[in-house]
């Protein structure tokens, strides 16, 4: 239960704390004291242990009260002590681990179908199968508005640590701007809680769906930052015309790209090589990712080296949901070659899959158990490929727990780097621009 005067120095808290302290947490680099200051880290100075104690059993440093047992996230407690005094929040972090804020690199805010109900899985013989039925079930009167499923995705992915987020949007000629409106709205009221970006994601094609590109267009001047592509030669009939399209409305509107890319063995290596000669074409090494890219998984290992050489002279991200049936692509060879690989979710309780946890650290723990990894060196690397990786493939700054880093931190209980990624534990605490997540409204998206 938490005590009446932890709540009361919990209500103390001011709208964008100057300053948070993490005390006796676990990083890369041992046991830290961490202090955030207008949100970014200002000192990560070694851990001070056997504190001096009161007698009251908290700690009076910098004259600081520490109240223990106080539950902050939904009634589970998270921390051993966690108080406010005069605007300086100070957690205890002992038995955590803190990690960079965590990435979700591809993820389908507008497809969700999680909630109350639970929609059972309909198999179907092809992707444009998949597609019509989606369609049929999204435009139907049996599921909740965009916005209500959306919303309920994101929390969860901020509850998990994610608050660098970007979703895929469905556009078309027949879906028009519903989507882009509902999501841009979502992401204005969660503003203070992640960092959500958009693509343009023409599902039903661009050559096979007349009007399509218009309609992206559109969306890229209302705020949406990347154009999408879908398997421009076995579903749009024309790679160099659909790439063509997609490179020009990039070009146009000053946007990254990122590409569907589900074409199988040596069809979908030729579309990745002419999306190579695409990018360097148009100058846009590193803002350029293809997502899935399934043929890297199905082609002799000369081809995979040869077109892993041109994805990486590029500057072309490869993200991967870790997939089962042999598509998951050699993400091990693919970084010696210098590539940029990243994991991420791709579609979570949809119509697509019934699977997904909205939880970067399981997408992650699923490519390092498929690859092997299982020594604590490999399992920071997978680590990698929903932080460092991800940022840097969504056009970020690779982040770290040091002083001058933003204050984004996720706080896991845990002993090391490698059991919070092989454990991926509930009871996490996460601190964004030095705040902690529980003092933003849930409504608004602002401080409380």
């Amino acid at each position: 239960m938490i005590r009446r005067e932890a709540r009361q120095l919990v209500a103390m808290r001011r709208s964008w704390q100057q300053r948070l302290e993490i005390r006796n947490v676990t990083t890369t680099a041992g046991r830290r004291d961490l202090v955030i200051e207008d949100g970014v880290i200002t000192s990560d100075g070694a851990a001070v242990e056997n504190r001096r104690q009161s007698s009251a059993g908290v700690s009076p440093v910098e004259g600081i009260t520490v109240v223990d047992g106080v539950t902050v996230v939904d009634g589970v407690t998270v921390v051993d002590g966690v108080s406010v005094v005069d605007g300086v929040t100070v957690i205890d972090g002992s038995g955590f681990v803190a990690l960079p804020r965590l990435v979700e690199a591809h993820v389908h805010l507008d497809k969700t179908l999680l909630g109350p109900r639970w929609y059972p899985h309909v198999p179907a013989g092809s992707i444009q199968e998949r597609i019509r039925a989606e369609r049929d079930l999204l435009d139907g009167d049996t599921v909740e508005p965009t916005a209500v499923r959306a919303e309920r995705l994101l929390l969860l992915l901020i509850s998990n640590g994610a608050t660098r987020v970007r979703s895929h949007i469905d556009i078309s000629e027949q879906t028009g701007q519903r989507g882009v409106e509902a999501l841009l709205e979502l992401r204005d009221r969660y503003r203070n809680r992640v960092d959500l970006t958009f693509v343009a994601f023409p599902q039903q094609g661009i050559l096979a769906s007349p009007g399509t590109a218009e309609q992206m267009s559109i969306a890229l001047a209302a705020g949406v930052e990347t154009v999408g592509g879908l398997d421009p030669q076995t579903f749009d009939g024309d790679r160099r015309a659909h790439l063509s399209t997609v490179f020009g409305l990039a070009e146009r509107h000053g946007s990254s790209i990122d590409i569907h890319l589900h074409e199988p063995g040596a069809v979908g290596v030729e579309t990745l090589r002419l999306i190579a000669e695409f990018t360097r074409a148009h100058s846009m090494q590193g803002m350029v990712c293809v997502s899935h890219g399934f043929a890297l998984a199905q082609v002799p290992h000369d081809a995979l080296e040869h077109v892993a050489d041109d994805l990486a002279a590029a500057g072309i991200a490869l993200i991967t949901s870790a997939p089962g049936e042999g598509l998951m692509p050699p993400i091990d060879v693919l970084l010696s070659h210098g590539v940029n690989v990243v994991a991420a979710s791709d579609n979570i309780r949809d119509s697509w899959s019934p699977h997904g946890s909205a939880d970067p650290l399981q997408r992650a723990a699923l490519a390092a158990y498929q690859l092997g990894w299982s020594s604590d060196a490999e399992l920071a690397t997978a680590l990698l490929l929903v932080t460092e990786n991800a940022e840097k493939a969504l056009g970020g700054t690779p982040r770290t727990i040091a002083p001058g880093q933003p204050g984004d931190v996720t706080l896991l209980p845990a002993a090391r780097v490698a059991e919070a990624l092989v454990s991926q534990p509930a009871g996490r605490l996460i601190v964004r621009s030095g705040q902690l997540s529980t003092d933003v409204d849930s409504d608004t998206g602002d401080p409380a």
